[in-house]
């Protein structure tokens, strides 16, 4: 019985894994075709191969069971396939995605590398025949160095730099080139802060130099066409004395006349308050007789 019931769970694991080396030949060349690298592109593409020759191996055993071949979802293998989609979704070919790549190939290869060593264990214990056995042995061997070959790939050798080390550099000049940009924008940033202010300043300014140079150019021509027209005309300079003193008596003689209004209206005012003060004696008198 116990027999049977393990023999029954090594039929089923069989067909599991049949189905999950389906599910990877399906998969691979999408990581193959995003893969940038020369050696994991061919790394993946030798795996590929392989992945196909182990179904026919699990195919074979089937045979020699003489049982027909079955097989069934491996959701296990689903799973870490839609990880591995999910990883290098929308991303461009550099370090960094065949680090994703070989990242989500390790995990799929330690998976089949648990599962053939199980099932290579189980038909020990069943003491079926040698062949199926070391047909299994021979999966977990490609399997295994195929996963070594990743690691390789990953960490580098003393030749080579690895894809990781080549993908964290690959994020520290990224990491440099965010901040070299967010330093030139702060500094443009910066400057047009400042442009504002030095033009309202010059603006400020402006107006009242303008105004200044062009009076002071204005005087200055002024003068100057005076001087040279002093100097080319006398007749010009003694004419323009004569104006100023006809202007400066007819000045003095408005002068005297105003004046001479002044002290005649002042003389009327004095006259109209003596009227003034006899007509307001005469009306006391007036007012003490009425009195009396």
């Amino acid at each position: 019985m116990k027999t049977q019931g393990l023999n029954k769970l090594f039929i089923d694991e069989l067909a599991d894994m049949y189905n999950s080396e389906m599910q990877i030949t399906d998969s691979l060349p999408k990581l193959i075709k995003l893969a940038s690298l020369p050696e994991l592109k061919n790394s993946l593409t030798k795996h590929l191969v392989e992945t196909k020759n182990q179904a026919k191996r699990i195919k074979k055993i089937f045979s020699i069971l003489g049982i027909p071949l079955t097989q069934k979802t491996c959701k296990a293998m689903q799973g870490l396939i839609h990880e591995a989609e999910d990883i290098v979704r929308n991303k461009t070919k550099s370090p960094t995605l065949d680090a994703a790549i070989i990242s989500a190939a390790q995990k799929i290869e330690h998976y089949e590398m648990a599962s053939y060593g199980t099932l290579r264990s189980f038909a020990n214990h069943l003491s079926l025949k040698s062949e199926i056995a070391d047909l299994l042995q021979e999966n977990l061997n490609e399997e295994g160095a195929a996963d070594k070959k990743l690691t390789k790939i990953a960490d580098g050798t003393f030749f080579s730099t690895g894809v990781n080390s080549q993908a964290a550099k690959s994020l520290n000049a990224t990491a440099k080139q965010k901040t070299t940009v967010t330093n030139a924008r702060a500094s443009k940033t910066a400057a047009k802060a400042k442009s504002p202010a030095a033009k309202t300043t010059k603006a400020k300014k402006s107006p009242a130099s303008a105004k200044a140079k062009a009076s002071s150019s204005a005087s200055s021509k002024k003068t100057s066409s005076l001087s040279k027209r002093a100097v080319k005309s006398p007749a010009l300079t003694s004419r323009t004395r004569s104006k100023a003193t006809k202007t400066a008596a007819r000045a003095r003689h408005t002068s005297a006349a105003a004046h001479s209004s002044r002290s005649s209206a002042a003389s009327k005012l004095k006259s109209l308050i003596s009227h003034g003060n006899k007509a307001s004696s005469k009306m006391k008198s007036a007012y003490a007789a009425a009195r009396k």
